[in-house]
């Protein structure tokens, strides 16, 4: 759970109740129910797992690429976030036969399901990596059946508008907004890097995440091949603009 969250009420915050058991409940009538909880903390490793290629003209900006690779223990994490994990591989892939002007950085996060541990992590301990990154672009849930194409943009307005030019002129659907995404990009914004994530996702928060639902037969392989697509085509243009569009800086109301 999140700091924001522990700080206040202690580890043991929430209960989950399978739906039949709920049901029951409510079946027999019940007004008051009087729940203990018992919860151990313990300690764990978790890794991150990194690879670089480095720029062929500026290698001193860094284009940072995060997907996280865990799940939660009741799901086999198809979706979320195997999905993500794949294109990044698949982006390593291209630019090592297509090498970019700027240094790349590709990370697969662990732990980002226990409060984005990996990505906390590697903001942490590598400071001098995090000042020169110009762009963080983030990779969680991609390539479901169901669900439209969005981009969130963790940084300038402007951003948002060239994403959505660039879609039309690519003839890709996507909703794009500026505001903080739950996952990976948000330590980069932290500490000031301009981040956007990807994800594709069903209406009104209907995507079967976080349970036993989460399996290949979420997924379609057409919708993969486009988004991975789109993406590649947006971080090519990134990668070897003859300046980095994005401005480098977190707006006010980002912060706020």
């Amino acid at each position: 759970l999140r700091e924001m969250l522990t700080e206040r009420h202690g580890d043991c915050v929430a209960l989950n109740m399978r739906a039949a058991d709920a049901l029951e409940i409510v079946r027999r009538g019940a007004k008051q129910m009087h729940i203990e909880v018992e919860s151990e903390n313990y300690e764990a490793t978790s890794c991150n797992v990194c690879a670089t290629i480095e720029g062929t003209e500026k290698p001193e900006e860094i284009i940072s690429f995060g997907a996280h690779f865990d799940s939660v223990n009741f799901s086999t994490g198809v979706y979320d976030n195997m999905s993500g994990s794949v294109i990044i591989m698949e982006l390593l892939r291209y630019f090592m036969e297509n090498k970019p002007k700027r240094t790349m950085k590709f990370n697969w996060y662990g732990s980002e399901e226990q409060g984005l541990l990996g990505s906390k992590a590697w903001v942490r301990d590598y400071p001098q990596l995090a000042e020169k990154c110009v762009l963080n672009v983030n990779l969680d849930m991609i390539g479901s059946i169901m669900g439209k194409f969005h981009a969130c943009v963790t940084g300038e307005e402007k951003l948002v508008s060239y994403i959505e030019y660039f879609a039309n002129e690519m003839g890709f659907g996507i909703g794009v907004r500026q505001g903080v995404y739950s996952s990976d990009s948000s330590p980069m914004a932290d500490v000031g890097i301009p981040a956007v994530s990807f994800a594709r996702l069903a209406a009104n928060q209907t995507a079967t995440i976080h349970n036993s639902y989460d399996t290949l037969k979420l997924m379609k392989a057409e919708h993969m091949a486009a988004d991975i697509a789109f993406i590649q085509a947006f971080t090519d243009r990134m990668a070897n603009a003859v300046r980095i569009p994005v401005k480098w800086e977190m707006p006010d109301n980002m912060k706020e």
